[in-house]
Order: C-alpha cells, then sequence, then structure tokens
C-alpha cells in the first residue's frame, strides 16, 4: 500500500469517526417502555430548533425551496422528533426550545438535506453534564409510491427518521445508571442555579479537562434560595409550555 493509500484510508478512518452514518431501514418500529418508570429515571428533554446546511441561491432554486419552506422545516422536524419521543414512554418533559438549554439531555440537529424526496439529518445528543452521547446522521430517500395513501397530518413520509432517532436515543439511556441519572438531574439543576444566582451557587460544580462538569458539593434541598430558583424554573416551563 504507497502513502497516498495509507493517507486516504487514515482519512477515511477519521471522517467515520466524527459522525457515524445510518441509513435508515424501512418500517421502523420505536421503542416504547414495558411499563411506567419511576420519575428518578425519567429525563428532561430539549431538542433545539434545528439548524440548516447553507445553501446557494441557485441550489435553493434546483430544490425548489424557499426561504419560508427551511425556516418552517428547522421548526416542523424538531416537533415531530419531539412527538415521537413522548410517546415512547422513556422520558419526562419533551420541548422544543429555540436556544440551548440547561435540560437534562439536549438534542441538536441540522438538515444537511431535504427535498421531499431524500431527508439527511445529523444530530447530536449530550447531557447536562456535557457527555455527549452520540453524533450521527440520519438518511431516508423515499419512492413515490410511498407517498399514496398518507395523510400528512397522521403520518410523516419520513417517520422512520423520527423512530430511528428516538430508538439510538432511547437504547444510549438504556446504558446509564441510577448514579448517572442522579448526576445528571443535579447537574442540570445546579447549572441553572448558577445561572440565576452565581454568587450563590459558586463552587457547587467543577468542570473537569474534558469539559465535563463535576458536582463539587450540593446545597442543602431546603436551601431557599433554592427553592426559589425551582420556582422560577417551574414558571419557565410552564410558560414555555
Amino acid at each position: 500500500m504507497n502513502r497516498l493509500s495509507v493517507m486516504l484510508l487514515a482519512l477515511l478512518v477519521l471522517s467515520g469517526c466524527a459522525t457515524m452514518q445510518s441509513k435508515v431501514a424501512d418500517h421502523v418500529r420505536p421503542m416504547v417502555v414495558e411499563q411506567e418508570l419511576d420519575s428518578s429515571e425519567l429525563l428532561d428533554v430539549a431538542i433545539v430548533i434545528f439548524d440548516s446546511e447553507e445553501l446557494t441561491d441557485d441550489e435553493i432554486s434546483e430544490l425548489g425551496l424557499s426561504e419560508e419552506i427551511r425556516r418552517a422545516e428547522e421548526r416542523y422536524m424538531p416537533i415531530q422528533l419531539k412527538y415521537t419521543m413522548q410517546r415512547t414512554g422513556y422520558w419526562g418533559a419533551v420541548r422544543v426550545v429555540p436556544t440551548p438549554s440547561k435540560a437534562h439531555l439536549q438534542v441538536r440537529g441540522t438538515i444537511v438535506h431535504s427535498d421531499g424526496e431524500q431527508l439527511i439529518l445529523e444530530i447530536e445528543a449530550y447531557d447536562s453534564r456535557n457527555v455527549k452521547w452520540f453524533e450521527k446522521s440520519y438518511a431516508e430517500e423515499l419512492r413515490l409510491s410511498e407517498y399514496s395513501g398518507i395523510a400528512p397530518e397522521k403520518k410523516d413520509p419520513f417517520q422512520d427518521v423520527y423512530n430511528t432517532i428516538a430508538n439510538d436515543l432511547a437504547a444510549h439511556r438504556e446504558k446509564l445508571t441510577a448514579e448517572d441519572f442522579q448526576d445528571i438531574q443535579q447537574v442540570s439543576e445546579l447549572r441553572a442555579a448558577h445561572d440565576m444566582a452565581p454568587d450563590t451557587f459558586d463552587g457547587h460544580l467543577a468542570v473537569d479537562k474534558d469539559g465535563n462538569y463535576k458536582i463539587v458539593r450540593l446545597p442543602a434541598d431546603s436551601d431557599p434560595m433554592l427553592q426559589r430558583v425551582r420556582a422560577i424554573q417551574l414558571r419557565d416551563e410552564m410558560l414555555l409550555d
């Protein structure tokens, strides 16, 4: 094998490590919990409004798109994923948010390609500790016959994509320990508390060399400032809902 071949192979391996590729199968069935989960095992999810790959005016025209359609897709697709995840029973509150938040789990996506026939999404998920769950690309191409007999208000033609993403998130969630669930929930609350009252909650968290949050110490559950933070969070969540 010559030097050029070795370099090309190395580049392929490195690119493969950065973002896993997944061609979505047909008729993917969503994973659903067999019995109701305890509240200590439920993670709240924030799905950030998706981004889109930058396109030139010629590319937008060639695909028959408009900026209005692209902006609508950036909001529509996260909502479809939200409904899919809610039906599985694996999660607490699942919300679509305009900007990144301190939720237990955060899901971000980029629409790489969407023309009604082919959909390619890049999805990354990471929890409140800043631990990345995965970064993955999902692709599906539909045949014209797959649109026949579908009522758009009842089923999305690309539902297999949303089911696959939800299944991957549920599968990763299944790997968590009871300690992981507790850490994720506590770190989420402490990060939100630090944003609201940095002087009061300074020193409760530390960030390691990988950028992951670690708990240094916990405030008392009866701490009046913590109670106030929880009340504000609850109002914010009700307003968002």
